[in-house]
């Protein structure tokens, strides 16, 4: 995952320096290493897109927090978990961190692929913006204050590899 993340940031469009926009990061902070760092609290029923869902909102309360910035400095994070009900699939998460050289939130929405049957995401967005502070390390200020962007991803594959091993015994 990690290379994966260094990869996808040297992608990035605009001046705040960051790895944590994959689509599937949110899923580190539901393993159980993780979990004990935050404050988990069940939100409303919703609807999203005919599937009936619970939300589930956390607050990361332990320190040194699971992200950190360039200068190691603690982020804490919130956000929440859209589940489906009845499989317990996640069906969205939202990520939202706030310092005070940034606002950042980036919305996962992932849909289930007929072809693998499988969920996976269909739309990232995200939105860093200045709180009106000093610049700090984000690069946002007063003449370049926000910064947004949307991912949308189609196209999955399966792929397989197949080996043979052929065997010859000497006579």
């Amino acid at each position: 995952m990690l290379r994966i993340k260094e990869e996808s940031a040297r992608h990035n469009i605009g001046p705040l320096r960051r790895n944590i926009n994959v689509p599937f990061y949110l899923f580190k902070f539901l393993s159980p290493a993780a979990r004990p760092r935050l404050r988990f609290t069940i939100g409303a029923r919703q609807e999203l897109g005919g599937l009936r869902t619970w939300r589930v909102d956390f607050t990361e309360v332990v320190r040194p927090t699971i992200i950190h910035g360039t200068n190691e400095e603690d982020l804490p994070a919130s956000g929440h978990f859209l589940i489906e009900q009845s499989t317990g699939a996640i069906v969205e998460t939202m990520l939202h961190l706030q310092t005070d050289a940034f606002v950042a939130d980036i919305h996962v929405r992932f849909t289930i692929d007929p072809g693998l049957g499988l969920w996976v995401p269909a739309e990232m967005k995200e939105a860093y913006s200045a709180p009106g502070g000093p610049e700090g390390n984000s690069g946002l200020n007063a003449a370049n204050p926000a910064l947004e962007g949307t991912a949308r991803y189609s196209n999955f594959r399966r792929f397989q590899v197949k080996t043979e091993v052929s065997v010859t015994i000497p006579k």
